[in-house]
């Protein structure tokens, strides 16, 4: 059985976008679909913008452009979409912006060592977003660092990072 994963983009209220399973059993015309995770935000976030990663127990992995706390609508969020045994998902917030950090994140990728990498839009110590790592800690808590701050000189530089995340 074939599963697609994807993120409508536009046609939903702006604080419930929705990640959506699609399983194809034997052709497209038999396709199911199934929710895995209504973002209402601020808490777990909302306006979900890029796709998910797969990780290496089976979750998702994930950012949402508002939610969290600072600025008017929240900053955004990195989260993860857990399988239970009871076939629902549970959502879990890694990581809060603040506009120190950045804001507006575009999504993320991971390094071969379990790090999740990603960039932001917006604010950080430049004003112009950031390049930021999250690497797991041994208490399930994820420690992020910022890589990069870009300035209003690398703007241009900020927007070509963020396609190849």
């Amino acid at each position: 059985m074939q599963r697609n994963y994807f993120w409508p983009r536009f046609g939903r209220p702006l604080a419930v976008l929705t990640l959506m399973s699609v399983c194809a059993a034997v052709a497209w015309a038999q396709a199911t679909e199934r929710v895995l995770h209504n973002f209402g935000g601020p808490g777990d976030g909302y306006e979900p913008t890029s796709g998910v990663v797969l990780g290496s127990q089976g979750d998702f992995y994930g950012t949402t452009y508002y939610g969290g706390p600072g600025c008017s609508l929240g900053c955004g969020v990195v989260f993860q979409l857990m399988p239970q045994a009871d076939g629902n998902w549970t959502e879990s917030v890694i990581h809060e912006f603040d506009q120190t950090d950045g804001g507006q994140p575009n999504g993320v990728v991971f390094n071969r060592g379990g790090a999740l990498f990603g960039s932001t839009q917006s604010w950080g110590a430049g004003g112009f977003g950031t390049a930021y790592e999250l690497t797991p800690g041994s208490n399930g808590v994820w420690n992020e660092s910022v890589l990069h701050a870009f300035r209003s000189e690398e703007r241009r530089v900020g927007k070509e990072c963020r396609s190849r995340w």
